[in-house]
C-alpha cells in the first residue's frame, strides 16, 4: 500500500485550491464580436490571468492567458469574443495561481462595461477550464450539484456529467476540462496528474 501511495503522489502535477464553481452565465456586458480588457485596483496584482470564453462567429470554446500589470489595463489579442465563460488567476493548465490582491475588473474593451471582478484572496469566477490534454484530473466535490465535461465544448448541464456531492472522482482529459455548476455553486478542489 505504501509502494503505491508514493507512485500516486510521483504523478501529481499540479493541486488547484478549493474554489467556488459557478455559471457563467450570469455574466453581463459580454463583449459579441469585440476585445476583453483586464484591470486591477492594486498594483500587486502582476500576475496570469486566463481568460475561458468563445470567438464571436464560430462560438467556439477558446482561451486567452495575459500578464497582469496591476493598475495597467491589459488587452487581450482576441478581438473577437463572443461569451467570457470564467477567470482563472493562473495559467490555462491550472498552474501559477495567485490570488488577487486588490479588486480585478474584467470588462469589454470598447465602453468598458464590467463583465465580472475578482476581490482579494479570489482567484477564479464562474465555469472553470484547464487545457490538460492526456492528463488524469482528481477532483472532490464538496458541495452542491457540478457539471463536468472534457469535449471541445464547455460543459453544459445537457452535455455534460452530473454529480452531486462526489468525492475523488478520476477524470482523463481529452483536450479541455470544464465544469459549472448551478445557481447555488459548488466547492471543488482539483489534483491534476500525469495521464
Amino acid at each position: 500500500m505504501g509502494a503505491y501511495f508514493l507512485e500516486e503522489l510521483r504523478k501529481i502535477k499540479t493541486i488547484v485550491p478549493q474554489m467556488t464553481v459557478t455559471n457563467w452565465s450570469a455574466y453581463t456586458n459580454q463583449p459579441a464580436n469585440d476585445g476583453v480588457e483586464v484591470i486591477s485596483d492594486s498594483a500587486s496584482d502582476v500576475g496570469r490571468c486566463t481568460i475561458w470564453g468563445t470567438t464571436y462567429a464560430t462560438g467556439a470554446l477558446t482561451y486567452e492567458t495575459v500578464t497582469l500589470t496591476g493598475t495597467t489595463v491589459v488587452a487581450t489579442s482576441k478581438t473577437d469574443w463572443g461569451y467570457v465563460y470564467g477567470i482563472f488567476l493562473g495559467e490555462s493548465n491550472g498552474t501559477k495561481i495567485t490570488r488577487a490582491v486588490g479588486t480585478i475588473t474584467v470588462r469589454e474593451k470598447s465602453a468598458d462595461q464590467a463583465i465580472t471582478t475578482l476581490t482579494a484572496a479570489e482567484f477564479q469566477d464562474g465555469m472553470v477550464c484547464f487545457n490538460c490534454p492526456g492528463q488524469i484530473v482528481q477532483f472532490s466535490n464538496y458541495s452542491g450539484t457540478l457539471y463536468w465535461s472534457t469535449l471541445i465544448t464547455a460543459a453544459t448541464s445537457l452535455n455534460a456529467v452530473t454529480e452531486v456531492g462526489v468525492v475523488n472522482i478520476p477524470v482523463l482529459v481529452d483536450k479541455y476540462l470544464s465544469l459549472i455548476s448551478d445557481n447555488t455553486g459548488a466547492v471543488v478542489q482539483l489534483i491534476v496528474m500525469e495521464g
